[in-house]
């Protein structure tokens, strides 16, 4: 039998599949350079932060903004937090690696998180929260620090 047009379950299978593959686009899109950059520097926070928990002694991260690089550092387990700010580098994060990725604000005091896990400025603040805005191509991201170690992610336009 011929009939013309298309039937109401046709209609209802093409909406489906249009909605899954809409749903699935955002997901298999490559991320921007700042959402990769955020996740890396957040891994950099975090490591440290166990570092100095494990090592017993202060870690700082300190944010280099004429060289465009994150910068982790030790301390002597018997040193200060600002000693720790002065330590040996032992990790650094280019930010030139990132494509079009720019820090638009960094740590301003930088942090060191001391053996217990918590986080003070390198300048010597009792207590350290900090925001590290990135800006890319078609995204921004912000990494919020507190100083009792959570460090989180928020993804804008």
């Amino acid at each position: 039998m011929l009939r013309n047009g298309v039937s109401l379950l046709e209609t209802i299978v093409v909406l489906v599949v249009v909605m899954l593959v809409a749903t699935m686009a955002p997901i298999l899109a490559p991320p921007s350079g700042a959402g990769k950059l955020a996740r890396d520097v957040q891994a950099l926070l975090l490591a440290a932060r166990l570092d100095a928990i494990v090592g017993a002694r202060p870690v700082a991260v300190l944010w280099r903004e004429t060289e465009n690089v994150f910068e982790v550092r030790s301390g002597d387990p018997l040193g200060t937090a600002q000693e720790a700010c002065l330590g040996p580098t032992s990790h650094r994060l280019k930010v030139g690696r990132y494509g079009r990725t720019e820090v638009v604000r960094g740590l301003r005091n930088h942090v060191v998180w001391l053996p217990t896990g918590l986080g003070r400025s390198c300048t010597g603040g009792a207590v350290f929260n900090g925001t590290i805005e990135l800006r890319g191509s078609r995204t921004r991201h912000r990494i919020i620090v507190s100083a009792g170690g959570r460090i989180r992610i928020e993804a804008g336009p």
